[in-house]
């Protein structure tokens, strides 16, 4: 089975507690966008704010849209998409 190209994830990053909380792998650029919308939509609609939530492309290593919360794309890139 073929490596999904898109990873979209959640990840919680605090003193008590790090680490991927959600993931889905996606084929295509769409998907990964829709899944990252979906995502922060239940986040907000869970009254938790957007958290954490990034889209990257594993073939060009570099990440496709993320939140806010993300704020240093390149060392979210180094730390939790190697």
């Amino acid at each position: 089975m073929a490596q999904r190209r898109f990873l979209v994830m959640q990840v919680i990053f605090d003193m008590g507690w790090s680490g991927i909380v959600w993931a889905v792998g996606c084929n295509t650029r769409e998907a990964a966008v829709r899944s990252f919308e979906r995502r922060v939509s239940a986040n907000l609609v869970d009254g938790q704010g957007p958290r954490a939530v990034a889209a990257y492309d594993r073939q060009e290593k570099v990440l496709v849209c993320w939140t806010s919360e993300v704020e240093d794309p390149e060392a979210f890139v180094r730390y939790w998409c190697r």
